[in-house]
């Protein structure tokens, strides 16, 4: 029984130590300031994360995908794929990524404006407007007012 617990036991080990972490910084290089919320994906897996306030993130790769692609996303900049290779138990450090501005982020907005308004045109805006001429003013500015 004994033995079979120990058996037991190293093959847990070997399990919980038959994984990897990558870990690393997302940053703007133009600002030098770190981009908050970016995807971190193992490229084919659903495995990923994003980055916490500091750019920082931590991402656990399991047995089958020790090697492969990490690809960073972020909204308005390229993406940006990363080759790792990581030993059994070891935290690969891929330091500050660097992600170039996508100068196409803003091709899909599309602004349209119909119409003209004539503000002239009799004399009638599309706001409502008052006349308050200056003896109206002066007669009820503070400490000028007067009782019924």
């Amino acid at each position: 029984m004994k033995k079979l617990f120990t058996m037991m036991l190293l093959l847990a080990t070997s399990v919980i130590f038959a994984q990897g972490t990558i870990k690393g910084t997302v940053i703007d290089p133009e600002t030098n300031m770190p981009l908050p919320g970016a995807n971190v994906m193992v490229a084919g897996t659903s495995n990923g994360t994003t980055t916490d306030f500091d750019g920082m993130f931590t991402l656990e790769i399991d047995q089958e995908n020790l090697q492969g692609k990490v690809v960073v996303t972020y909204v308005g900049f390229l993406q940006q794929e990363i080759p790792f290779n990581v030993q059994d138990g070891e935290t690969l450090d891929l330091g500050e990524i660097s992600l170039q501005a996508d100068e196409n982020a803003l091709g899909e907005i599309v602004l349209i404006g119909k119409g003209v308004i004539d503000l002239e045109q009799n004399r009638k805006t599309p706001i409502a407007v008052s006349t308050i001429k200056k003896a109206e003013i002066q007669a009820k500015a503070v400490g000028n007012v007067e009782f019924p």
